[in-house]
């Protein structure tokens, strides 16, 4: 099965967003796993799929990770609100 990944650097960490058709989306903060949402469907690209606030570069952040899936999956990640990273959707 695809695997789609979005990886990127905020200071000294990294934020990698993994989907994956049977293991749903994972979120990891320097390899450790903060997040997790195994469902099936994300038609709704305005809600998070996952929301976590996390300590990154010693501040704390929230986090959200954002998916819309019709024939491709669009995965992008939030932080503070913003657009951080990923699809543009």
């Amino acid at each position: 099965m695809p695997k789609k990944i979005v990886e990127t650097k905020i200071g000294n960490d990294e934020l990698i967003l993994e989907n994956t058709w049977l293991g749903g989306i994972k979120l990891f903060l320097n390899d450790e796993i903060i997040g997790r949402n195994t469902s099936l469907f994300a038609l709704d690209k305005g809600s998070p799929l996952i929301a976590k606030r996390v300590l990154i570069d010693g501040a704390d952040r929230l986090v959200e990770v954002f998916s819309y899936a019709m024939i491709n999956v669009k995965l992008k990640i939030h932080i503070d609100g913003e657009y951080f990273a990923g699809d543009m959707f």
